[in-house]
């Protein structure tokens, strides 16, 4: 995976995103219309089993592994699939890299789209103003497809600077560093984006999800990679953020992780190493500024 992207590919990346916000949904959940719809209402549907418990970062990295093979496998993508370098942009997202009209559009401007909840405003610029989805907001759907929304806040991504991730590279335990990733640069990255990105149920309808996730996830392998092979096997916390009435399950590195069918189910164990199968994978860091 790589952030520093030439425009050609950049260019491919997008495509093979646009591409699959064109495809037919496979799975047909509820108000799913695109194959890009499916991924959202797996993480709407799984939002209680997948944040605040043990399978947060684990769940999360298949998912980003699940999206990329789509692009890869439904769209002919061939590149990388990047992740946002937030720590290098921390206090001036609106103005970096991501946020601006030949990447992934910008702020949301226009107010009283129909389908939009009052108050949120849509991207107008960009390759994906134009994708309407009915997915969310929260658990609902909506009748009348809205645009993707945004409210940049640099303040608020001041979380993924450099020192706050330091504070989860510090942290001697998967519990307590999962707990870290979650609430600084995790919650920076979304409380930053605003608008849909804010959802904690439908946040993917926003594109930078997927970028977003991928930087969080490669935090939590630079994290992994510091007490190797130890914190292959690390992982604490339970199955759901609610306590099920039958009371609570703790996660196991042999739970089954899934996206109901859009891409094959994979366990806890299977994605513990971004280096071995299915991910087979590595992160390329950017080149020093």
């Amino acid at each position: 995976m790589g952030h520093t992207l030439t425009p050609p590919e950049k260019k491919a990346f997008i495509s093979a995103e646009l591409c699959l916000m064109s495809q037919p949904s496979r799975s047909k959940l509820g108000a799913a219309v695109t194959l890009y719809d499916d991924l959202n209402k797996a993480h709407q549907l799984l939002t209680l089993n997948v944040h605040f418990d043990g399978w947060f970062l684990p769940w999360h990295r298949y998912f980003v592994h699940a999206h990329e093979q789509l692009l890869r496998r439904v769209c002919g993508y061939r590149g990388a699939h990047p992740w946002w370098d937030e720590t290098r942009e921390a206090g001036h997202y609106s103005t970096g890299a991501v946020f601006n009209a030949a990447s992934f559009g910008g702020n949301g401007t226009i107010s009283g789209m129909p389908g939009t909840p009052e108050g949120q405003r849509c991207i107008s610029d960009g390759p994906f103003k134009d994708y309407r989805y009915a997915v969310g907001p929260g658990m609902n759907d909506t009748e009348i497809p809205r645009c993707i929304t945004r409210h940049l806040n640099d303040t608020f991504s001041m979380g993924a600077q450099q020192s706050e991730v330091d504070k989860c590279y510090a942290m001697t335990n998967y519990d307590t560093a999962s707990t870290c990733l979650w609430g600084r640069p995790h919650v920076a990255g979304h409380r930053a984006t605003g608008g849909e990105g804010l959802n904690i149920f439908s946040s993917p309808g926003d594109p930078t999800f997927y970028i977003h996730h991928a930087f969080i996830d490669r935090l939590w392998w630079n994290w992994q990679q510091r007490d190797l092979p130890k914190r292959l096997n690390e992982l604490s916390g339970y199955t759901t953020f609610i306590e099920p009435i039958t009371g609570w399950v703790n996660a196991t590195m042999d739970d089954e992780m899934s996206v109901f069918g859009v891409h094959p189910n994979a366990t806890i164990r299977q994605m513990m190493d971004v280096r071995g199968w299915p991910s087979c994978a590595e992160y390329v860091e950017p080149p020093a500024e």
